[in-house]
């Protein structure tokens, strides 16, 4: 009996660094969807709006996460370079810092499907939250995102937070998690953040 040879090891970094907010420890084969990726996530880590917004086509939609949940009830997405811009500044200017840790990554066609785990600081409570998920980035024939849609649990992703600093003048944190106890099946905020009375605004 012939005996085939094994197939080599996958070739894996341990760590590409987009940026030092992002370690890459997936195949790195180039793509144009992955690598749209990467602009998305380098764009994000480094607080720039306006190159992030110019990586999407006119039309684009964003689904983060994909179905409806407290950050978007009706679960239908952000759509447009409006839409996306409003998402933008709701979620991601609540966060002081990003780290990216993208575990593998799948190209096929014109999209791109990278598990990860992203870790958020909220604002300078020192509070972070976790979330694992499988984003999916898509683009067109010239290379601009068509689509991100983030498939991750919102309720496991709040059951990471961590820091016991946060403070009740912490609003940028609590905008972030667009904070609707009965929502999350929680109980009220001060509870369960251990704020006491949280000022509105």
């Amino acid at each position: 009996m012939i005996r085939g040879r094994s197939p080599p090891e996958r070739e894996r970094v341990t760590v590409f660094a987009v940026t030092d907010a992002i370690a890459w420890e997936a195949p790195h084969g180039d793509h144009p969807a992955r690598r749209a990726s990467q602009r998305s996530m380098t764009a994000v880590a480094a607080g720039r709006k306006d190159e992030w917004l110019a990586l999407f086509a006119a039309d684009a939609v964003i689904e983060d996460p994909v179905g409806p949940s407290p950050l978007d009830p009706e679960g239908r997405g952000h759509h447009g370079l409006a839409g996306i811009e409003r998402f933008y500044d709701r979620n991601f200017g609540a966060v002081s810092r990003f780290h990216f840790r993208v575990r593998d990554s799948f190209a096929n066609g014109l999209s791109c499907a990278n598990l990860v785990t992203i870790t958020m600081w909220l604002g300078d409570s020192g509070a972070t939250m976790t979330v694992d998920g499988v984003m999916v980035y898509a683009i067109d024939e010239d290379g601009l995102l068509t689509s991100i849609r983030g498939h991750w649990e919102p309720d496991r992703a709040m059951a990471t937070i961590t820091g016991v600093a946060l403070r009740p003048l912490d609003r940028v944190a609590l905008r972030f998690l667009h904070v609707d106890a009965a929502g999350w099946g929680l109980p009220p905020v001060p509870a369960w953040l251990g704020l006491g009375d949280v000022p509105a605004g």
